[in-house]
């Protein structure tokens, strides 16, 4: 995927979201009324934590050749006691505009232990 590695205990980290429609146009977020950032641990615990709008997002080169404005991306940065556990973690943004909700795709990554 080409981002950093994460750590268990790292704080600051920037976990993203790209919102689509049920046609995969991208769905331009500057009006919403919700925005959220769903984080489901490897026990299964889900943690609910509300996400803001980028000002700017550079993403991947595949997602800058697709176009990818930041009006439909969203993001959250981690604080103590958020990256808690090592494992696989799923991420998934909900974003409500108007009367319509969104969920975007669920998006898997590994939070590595610490040496110590």
């Amino acid at each position: 995927m080409g981002y950093a590695e994460v750590h268990v205990a790292d704080v600051g980290s920037v976990f993203y979201a790209i919102v689509r429609d049920q046609d995969l146009a991208y769905v331009n977020t500057s009006a919403a009324t919700t925005r959220t950032l769903l984080f489901r641990k490897p026990n299964g615990t889900v943690l609910t934590k509300t996400a803001s709008q980028v000002a700017s997002y550079t993403g991947t080169n595949a997602e800058v050749t697709a176009g990818v404005a930041a009006s439909a991306v969203m993001q959250y940065t981690t604080i103590a006691g958020d990256l808690d556990v090592a494992g696989l973690w799923a991420v998934q943004g909900i974003v409500g505009i108007g009367s319509g909700l969104w969920h975007t795709d669920e998006r898997v990554y590994t939070v590595h232990p610490n040496l110590a």
